[in-house]
């Protein structure tokens, strides 16, 4: 979301209803909404005036009084509530404003499920690409489609040994039963639990032959 000029610390003093989008003034005292523009009721669902004097904890939970407190523009993006208590995903930025000190301007942009899914997505290939320990994913054939850096350093083979290969052809001779009957079973020897999410140990076979622990 582009930072509206009115978020501009050097910016002059603006109407809401000049805003192009939707925006709150906050009390950060009694943090409840002291004003808003038409498009911030609308969104929010809430007839002309009502949004007027709700606690902030009833439309945006989870900001805190942190957020209302700090002087930098901030944002956030946070599970926003309508005035019927549906929720919506929403990012929020929110600045002090110097000429009324006891309160915060806070605009707010609705986001589609297209722009969650967008940033679901780019936070998991951080997280995949840059996580301490070793990740990768396979297909339905047991063959990697993906791998980090960590499990590649962990195995002492580079991405192009690894992806295309069966996960099988790494795997310890030792574990290799254990790991064939895991994966048509879908849960441990003795485990009542179906196909899900689960952490396998075993050992897998380094570029070098000598066994690597895994889990």
């Amino acid at each position: 979301m582009t930072i509206p000029a009115a978020l501009n610390r050097h910016a002059p003093a603006r109407r809401l209803d000049d805003l192009p989008i939707a925006a709150l003034l906050v009390s950060v005292e009694h943090e409840r909404v002291s004003g808003a523009n038409e498009l911030a009721e609308e969104l929010f669902g809430f007839a002309l005036g009502d949004i007027v004097g709700v606690p902030l904890s009833e439309v945006l939970p989870g900001l805190g009084e942190l957020a209302l407190r700090r002087e930098e523009v901030t944002m956030a993006r946070v599970e926003a509530l309508r005035g019927g208590g549906t929720p919506f995903p929403a990012e929020v930025r929110l600045r002090a404003l110097p000429s009324r000190p006891a309160e915060v301007l806070c605009v707010v942009s609705g986001l589609s499920d297209a722009d969650v899914v967008t940033r679901a997505a780019t936070h998991f290939e951080a997280a995949f690409d840059h996580a301490p320990i070793g990740m990768a994913l396979f297909n339905c054939d047991g063959e990697y489609i993906r791998v980090n850096s960590t499990l590649c350093a962990m195995l002492g083979r580079g991405e192009d040994e690894l992806l295309g290969r069966r996960d099988q052809e790494l795997t310890h001779p030792d574990d290799s039963a254990q790991d064939v009957e895991v994966a048509w079973r879908g849960r441990w020897p003795g485990s009542a639990s179906s196909r899900t999410s689960r952490s396998c140990a075993g050992r897998a076979t380094s570029s070098s032959g000598s066994p690597t622990s895994t889990r």
